[in-house]
């Protein structure tokens, strides 16, 4: 890749200004859904095909159960699968390649749902019994299961292969625990809290396949087990736990800064809990309400928001030259990229695009290189690096680094915003929630300057000229109310607004485009749990009418990574 430094000294003050503005704060929500028909505790769950699985966990009576509940949250009901083979407690499970598997119980059983005839189907068994709830993660569909009640020292870690259907052991962690959690943040398995007998641990530390070493980082400030924890924005967030009594602490741990913060606590503490996350939304069924046994049949959900993705966006560009805007999808598991090929709302082809590098994000596309070829825009969270794809369709064909934005700050769209024909980079800081225009030349900064403040709640999922000005615009959404709002710019300034329509429950707005080549952008919105796709044709900010576009298949999404 070619790396560029070159920052003119016309933007020199520009830039040092941005430098004064710290790491941004996440702030969230609490919401409290349908709740489980069996109260459950010490569960595990897991994501597949937009659908919350609960599997096993005690009932009220001290029990081991197997059964497995069905949470759809577009329709905010309940149903049930088809039962484990095994009744289980203190269990672990993980998503890999689409599929949800369950494991760390009895003999160290391992099992795979099969949706499409729902059935259960035994796979090969870990050399180790990760029982007391293990620490879970997943690396290139690959499962890392971390620690355990009935391992050896209980440091064991193993990686099982779904492909090769294989259990390896690797190098065991240094802090003996269960009743643990964990997760995969750039690649890497991060481990936290936990216990031997009653002692608490706050001990994080982390795991590194390329080298098989673990190294310790800053320690989670309130130490407890029985925990949840979830990835989101390269964040790991930690719920609950127990000992002594009952915890409600929310803590969120920042790889870049190896820093904690505090966030909202739990409305109902519990622990014996597990966290699976869709899009920003992180969901924690059940779990025990004191101490020892107390099951719950709650069903809270935490929504992040305040950053630059709590909202999610789609990448959407004419790939094929015939004018119709086209889909980007993306495969969280694989990290492939594909290229849906659209006639207004309609799929006619398809292809695959280049698999993104572990800790890199897509941004937006648009032609960087004036090829007439749209290009990948990429970001790094970690090291807030950009780097631009070059393409010939879905072809990747070159690379340069772009210029990396301060400490705070992050890439969130891609847009010609100074009508010279070249794209430029949108920035946001999710602190202060200012936005700013970093006007580029292919890969190269050349100036920059402040963009309007967002309203708290409010995320920019899009850009696009919506009164027909000839200056693009912001599109606006708010994941807690749905509402959608219009910002009219010129340039970098804000010179009036509207609100948009309302998107409904379970639906995001994603992206804008022209679909229907009327010369106004249309919404792009999209259902996570179901993975369908729809666009509402707009006049300006009124919509006109709508029409559902494809449905991603599973394993795929418009928004992530």
């Amino acid at each position: 890749m070619r790396r560029s430094l070159f920052i003119p000294a016309f933007g020199l003050i520009f830039w040092l200004a941005f430098v004064r503005i710290g790491r941004a704060q996440d702030t969230g929500t609490w919401q409290t859904r349908a709740p489980m028909p069996l109260s459950r505790q010490e569960l595990a769950t897991g994501i597949i095909n937009g659908r919350l699985y609960v599997l096993g966990g005690y009932d009220a009576s001290r029990a081991s159960t197997a059964t497995v509940q069905v949470y759809n949250p577009t329709t905010n009901t309940w149903t049930f699968a088809h039962p484990l083979p095994h009744p289980v407690n203190h269990n672990a499970a993980a998503v890999a390649g689409g599929q949800l598997y369950s494991f760390g119980a009895g003999g160290g059983e391992t099992f795979v749902y099969n949706p499409n005839n729902n059935s259960w189907v035994a796979r090969a068994s870990s050399h180790y019994v990760h029982s007391g709830t293990a620490a879970v993660g997943v690396i290139n569909n690959r499962i890392y299961v971390a620690g355990g009640a009935n391992t050896p020292s209980l440091r064991e870690l193993e990686v099982y292969d779904p492909v090769l259907n294989t259990w390896t052991i690797k190098t065991p962690m240094s802090v003996p625990r269960h009743h643990t959690a964990g997760g995969v943040i750039g690649g890497k398995f991060y481990v936290v809290g936990g216990r031997v007998t009653d002692s608490n641990t706050n001990a994080l530390e982390v795991y590194d396949p390329q080298t098989n070493t673990w190294s310790s980082r800053a320690p989670m400030p309130t130490a407890r087990s029985g925990i949840a924890a979830a990835v989101v924005n390269n964040e790991l967030w930690v719920f609950g736990g127990e000992l002594p009594g009952i915890h409600a602490e929310v803590e969120v741990y920042n790889p870049v800064s190896n820093t904690w913060r505090s966030e909202p606590n739990m409305p109902l503490p519990r622990h014996g809990i597990w966290a699976s996350v869709i899009a920003n939304q992180i969901y924690i069924p059940g779990g025990g309400s004191h101490v020892d046994l107390a099951p719950t049949n709650t069903n809270q959900v935490f929504t992040v928001g305040g950053t630059p993705a709590e909202a999610g966006r789609a990448a959407v560009s004419d790939f094929n030259g015939d004018t119709h805007p086209d889909y980007v999808l993306r495969n969280a598991g694989t990290r492939q990229t594909a290229l849906w090929y659209l006639n207004n709302n309609v799929l006619v082809g398809g292809v695959l695009g280049p698999t993104l590098p572990v800790g890199w994000g897509l941004e937006g596309a648009a032609d960087f290189n004036g090829d007439i070829h749209p290009d990948y825009g990429l970001f790094n969270l970690s090291s807030r690096q950009t780097a631009i794809w070059y393409l010939s369709g879905p072809t990747f064909i070159g690379s340069a680094f772009g210029p990396t934005p301060p400490s705070g700050w992050a890439l969130v769209a891609i847009a010609d915003f100074n009508g010279n024909g070249k794209p430029d980079y949108v920035l946001f800081n999710a602190n202060t929630r200012q936005t700013a225009i970093w006007y580029l030349n292919n890969n190269i900064y050349v100036s920059g300057a402040f963009g309007p403040t967002l309203a708290a709640g409010w995320s920019l999922v899009g850009t696009a000229d919506f009164n027909r000005d000839g200056h693009r615009d912001y599109a606006l959404f708010d994941s807690i109310t749905h509402q959608t709002a219009l910002w009219y710019l010129s340039g970098p300034t804000r010179i009036g607004s509207a609100y948009g329509p309302n998107v409904p429950l379970g639906w995001a707005l994603v992206a804008t485009a022209d679909f229907n080549s009327d010369g106004n952008p249309d919404y792009l919105l999209y259902n996570p749990a179901s993975r369908q796709t729809a666009i509402w044709y707009l006049n300006n900010n009124v919509y006109v009418i709508g029409a559902f576009g494809p449905t991603l298949p599973a394993g795929w999404s418009l928004v992530g990574q």
